[in-house]
């Protein structure tokens, strides 16, 4: 599997298991440091009849500063979330700034059902102005949701006070 924070992501494929697409019995093992090990057992996944997508909730945008800003959502599903991608992009030359394979390097950290992701100019050339963002939930079945959150516009403050003075 990988690794990304404390996050570990290990990709089942049916093709690895004769194609059969029921049945599914995970473990999940944790060994620490000290040689501690934490056993988790899932429930039996059926890949195959399991097509219900994530839904997602409640966003919210905080912590808007020149710096960028701050999105959240909840997230739920049927069978377990997978993962939470925020992809973002300014709207000045359309898509450039949309990073590479967005689904695994814009990843939100998760609390509770909530995940949560900071988009940060830094990334994107610094540029001010309207940021585009979407949100996709994915399920441990594969299963994509996807919501066209919009326009978020970050701006210098000191810019925005510059231009109410008469």
């Amino acid at each position: 599997g990988t690794r990304e924070g404390n996050t570990f992501t290990y990709k089942v494929l049916t093709s690895k298991h004769k194609g059969e697409t029921d049945g599914y019995i995970t473990h999940i093992y944790a060994t620490d440091r000290g040689g501690n090990v934490s056993v988790l057992e899932l429930d039996p996944i059926d890949a195959k009849k399991d097509k219900e997508k994530p839904v997602i909730t409640d966003i919210a945008v905080t912590n808007r500063t020149k710096e960028g800003f701050t999105i959240s959502c909840k997230v739920t599903d049927n069978r377990g979330v997978s993962h939470v991608a925020f992809p973002a992009w300014t709207s000045n030359n359309g898509q450039d700034d949309l990073a590479d394979s967005f689904l695994t390097t814009q990843r939100g950290t998760k609390d509770g059902d909530t995940y949560s992701f900071q988009v940060k100019t830094s990334e994107h050339g610094n540029e001010l102005g309207d940021y585009i963002v979407h949100i996709y939930g994915v399920d441990i079945a594969g299963n994509t949701a996807k919501y066209e959150y919009g326009v978020v516009s970050v701006k210098d403050p000191a810019q925005s006070i510059l231009l109410r003075i008469p």
